[in-house]
């Protein structure tokens, strides 16, 4: 099956070429074509008179046969008067390109027909049908977060597509040792490998590791992936999250998007997301908020400057009820020690702008802002710790959903403890030692 897109190697015809009467040797000389039907039977000439036949059957049947002369009698021919041109031959190939058209033709079959890999696609988690859980970010450009500028721009301009940003899971970057990540990245390199052997695609994965800003204070946990042909990226993203007992890693497309995900709320008491949902609704409907709301969404690129009045406060309407509309709240049962519940919301909705300025000013203004209800309390935003298994901010690895996934062959909630080797008996104190 081909799925490719973009540069598809074809494949061999059903029927071989036709081949040349010598296809290493030159272009054979046209033969002349005979005159006399071959139809006509041929008569047997025994006499030596002038025939007496009819003129038109003496033409048909031509000329009778001469007699052949003594070689003494026999004249040179004599030469024309205008001797006529050798013939042209046609320029043929040569031995050489006859091979190397062969040997051209040889390597696209050996394109279609590459090595088998010494392994293929090890066991991993089947897709669900619904997909696998959304890793939420927390801006729009948490990929690049603690990376060099430099190494960002790198990247986008001198890297062509296609190309892929990943993490792997359950992989602290921070603690682990340049050998350890050399390991964990040629294990995503052999399943990408694997994954392209599988749809008969033969690549060479390249994969860059990001250069950490002189003033982050952790490590970047993105890494890019390039080399890639356009159905092979196109088969990573559409499963998004690869599993396998060796190494689990997420691929998101190269390029900022914007979240959904907008903060989280912590402090409501005995409050649940339905209730969460009517106090978050309430403090975002007012007019204050609505006016400012204005002041920022006017800065977009599509808000309509040369309208009339009315129309821009149409457009100005519909846009905040279209935030309104997207306001989703989930509920997270987070534990405090003693097991104390300390539940939290996590608050999703989507911004009606493309602008990052724009973007990034009305997240500040609904994060900031306080909720408060009579019978559940104050609730403000809560800090955000990714998860230590799939980097996502909305829940903590206790609360990871992947590990609870059928057949999840990807890392545990409680990872293993590290194996110790077996304590080495003591060896017995020789008494005679030193004895003489």
């Amino acid at each position: 099956m081909d799925l490719s897109t973009a540069s598809s190697t074809p494949f061999p015809s059903s029927h071989p070429p036709a081949i040349p009467d010598d296809p290493f040797g030159g272009t054979p000389s046209p033969t002349p074509t005979s005159t006399t039907p071959t139809n006509v039977a041929t008569v047997p000439q025994t006499m030596t008179q002038a025939s007496s036949a009819p003129s038109d059957l003496a033409t048909t049947l031509g000329p009778p046969p001469a007699v052949p002369l003594p070689p003494s009698k026999v004249q040179a021919p004599s030469a024309p008067a205008h001797p006529a041109p050798p013939p042209v031959l046609a320029p043929t190939p040569s031995r050489l390109k006859a091979h190397l058209a062969m040997a051209t033709e040889n390597r696209r079959n050996a394109a279609n027909q590459a090595l088998p890999l010494t392994e293929t696609l090890p066991v991993h988690t089947p897709k669900p049908i619904d997909g696998f859980p959304m890793t939420h970010l927390r801006h729009s450009a948490q990929l690049f977060d603690d990376m060099d500028k430099d190494c960002v721009i790198q990247w986008d301009e001198r890297v062509p597509e296609p190309k892929l940003l990943f993490r792997i899971f359950d992989f602290n970057v921070n603690k682990a040792t340049q050998e350890a990540i050399q390991t964990a990245l040629h294990k995503v390199r052999k399943v990408i490998s694997s994954i392209a052997y599988e749809y008969q695609d033969a690549v060479a994965i390249k994969i860059a590791p990001p250069t950490r800003a002189t003033d982050a204070k952790t490590a970047p946990v993105t890494f890019l992936a390039y080399g890639l042909l356009l159905v092979l990226q196109t088969i990573l993203l559409d499963t998004r999250v690869w599993v396998t007992p060796d190494v689990t890693f997420e691929v998101f497309p190269f390029g900022p998007t914007f979240p959904t995900f907008l903060f989280a709320l912590a402090g409501f008491v005995d409050a649940e997301s339905a209730e969460a949902y009517s106090v978050i609704l309430q403090t975002w409907n007012t007019d204050q908020m609505y006016d400012a709301y204005i002041g920022i969404i006017t800065q977009d690129a599509r808000f309509p400057v040369d309208a009339t009045e009315e129309a821009q406060m149409q457009w100005l309407t519909a846009s905040f009820h279209q935030m309104l509309d997207s306001l989703r709240v989930t509920f997270l049962d987070v534990k405090l020690s003693g097991n104390v519940p300390a539940p939290r919301f996590n608050i999703f909705a989507e911004l009606p702008t493309e602008d990052p300025k724009a973007w990034h000013e009305i997240h500040d203004l609904l994060e900031k802002m306080i909720y408060t209800n009579p019978l559940h309390g104050t609730a403000a935003r809560a800090p955000l710790r990714p998860c230590a298994i799939c980097h996502c901010v909305t829940h903590p690895r206790g609360l990871c959903p992947f590990p609870r996934l059928d057949e999840w062959h990807g890392p545990q909630i409680n990872p293993p403890a590290p194996v110790q080797p077996p304590p080495q008996p003591k060896q017995r104190r020789n008494k005679d030692a030193g004895r003489r």
